[in-house]
């Protein structure tokens, strides 16, 4: 994950909501939506760059290590409310769809294929948003790991997708996605084709996607969710982090996991210790 202090100023939102049981998703196809009056720019959320002369990875410069290679990564061996972790079910305090999410995602966004060398993202235009207690998140971009970082009882899924969000005070939320292998997702492939997967392993590339894209059917309108206070994965592993993983798992053909997978295996980061942590659920509170 990443994060940079990104101030966004907001317009006036015309929204209509349908409702489900703890997410609520409501579309938009005009550009009227956009915070800023150029309104169709790609939302630009790399917090790795001011971080771009230390290098990392997965491998021999892996999580392991993160936490010696530069002053501005030590949250990444001292903090304590690191993530991914382990969503033990047993331990999840379920507490109703009043801490759920409200999605206003586009219907017809333009986005922007990224390889980093640690992942492969997709750059997202203005105008998409969650609301959280009352405050409003902006989607800047989502990205995959492979295997999932976030386990569920102990299980990992063959990739986890982020949903990464930053509010006008830099503040970030985090949508998480796990996936499993099975039927092809064809709300995915509109953008998610060779083309748009980038190889590389020592610099930076990307590329416009052709099209419009509706990111309002990427994820699944009536999943509970499971939040807590979190971080970022990857260095500089900065704390304070709202994560909300989605209970339902979405799927993905072989061929459709391949192509991340293909290039990017491994770029997890291992489950971190959950401390004194509560992780709630928006499922409603078992009546004994």
């Amino acid at each position: 994950m990443y994060l940079k202090n990104v101030l966004l100023k907001y317009a006036g939102i015309a929204i209509l909501s349908i409702s489900f049981s703890s997410i609520v998703i409501s579309c938009s196809d005009d550009d009227s939506n956009s915070p800023e009056e150029n309104g169709g720019a790609v939302m630009m959320v790399d917090p790795e760059k001011g971080n771009s002369k230390v290098v990392w990875n997965y491998t021999n410069l892996g999580p392991d290590v993160w936490a010696t290679l530069s002053t501005d990564f030590e949250d990444c061996g001292k903090g304590t409310s690191q993530s991914p972790i382990d969503l033990n079910t047993s331990q999840i305090i379920k507490k109703g769809p009043a801490t759920g999410l409200t999605f206003s995602y586009k219907m017809n966004s333009a986005l922007v294929a990224l390889n980093n060398t640690h992942t492969n993202e997709f750059k997202v235009e203005k105008g998409s948003f969650v609301t959280f207690n009352g405050k409003m998140f902006e989607l800047a971009q989502f990205h995959g790991h492979a295997k999932s970082e976030h386990e569920i009882n102990g299980s990992q899924s063959p990739l986890e997708l982020h949903f990464v969000h930053v509010a006008e005070d830099g503040e970030l939320l985090v949508v998480g996605v796990l996936i499993d292998e099975g039927e092809e997702n064809e709300n995915y492939t509109s953008f998610w084709t060779e083309e748009n997967f980038l190889e590389t392993q020592k610099e930076s590339v990307e590329q416009e996607v052709a099209g419009t894209h509706d990111l309002s059917k990427l994820l699944p309108t009536d999943s509970d969710l499971y939040q807590y206070g979190g971080s970022l994965t990857t260095p500089p592993c900065t704390e304070g982090v709202n994560w909300n993983v989605l209970t339902e798992k979405i799927t993905m053909s072989a061929a459709q996991l391949s192509l991340f997978t293909d290039i990017f295996n491994n770029n997890y980061r291992p489950v971190q210790a959950l401390n004194d942590r509560e992780v709630i659920s928006t499922e409603e509170e078992d009546v004994l």
